[in-house]
């Protein structure tokens, strides 16, 4: 059974959540979807790393993490694919990859979601781009690949 991992930050309150599940869900019956964590704080990507980071190992290979915070997206801020550990991600390129995944990744798509609405990318690029791995499309076919990934510094004392 394929699982599909999400972590944001909606809260519980709204509906968001239902919205991006229902998709998934309408997309690809049968799916596992568990929520990880929609408790981090606004914009909050190194909370997000943390969460993502003490979690997605314990989910067996080949699951999909979805990331929904901070997800606009743009120039230099993509959309990505991200596989690394064995492990799908996807999310925007705004510095919480780099701060969590350690050694190199296996692949880096940029996607091609310039054509979608992006006032909603969980729903219109995220949960398509989810399917499309479960329904075992080459991820090459999905965007550009992608050299390196953004780095954010972490906050030291």
């Amino acid at each position: 059974m394929q699982i599909v991992t999400l972590i944001s930050d909606w809260n519980s309150s709204d509906y968001y959540i239902g919205a991006i599940k229902g998709r998934i869900l309408s997309s690809c019956p049968g799916v596992m979807i568990v929520d990880v964590n929609h408790q981090i704080a606004s914009y909050n990507i190194t909370q997000a790393a943390f969460v993502l980071k003490n979690t997605y190992q314990n989910f067996p290979k080949g699951t999909i993490h979805i990331l929904s915070i901070n997800s606009e997206t743009s120039k230099n801020k993509p959309h990505v694919l991200i596989k690394h550990d064995g492990h799908f991600f996807i999310g925007t390129d705004n510095g919480m990859f780099h701060l969590f995944m350690e050694g190199e990744t296996e692949s880096i798509i940029e996607l091609n979601s310039e054509k979608e609405s992006t006032s909603f990318p969980e729903l219109n690029v995220f949960a398509r781009i989810a399917c499309e791995i479960i329904n075992k499309k080459d991820i090459a076919k999905l965007g550009k690949e992608k050299k390196s990934l953004f780095k954010q510094l972490p906050i030291l004392p």
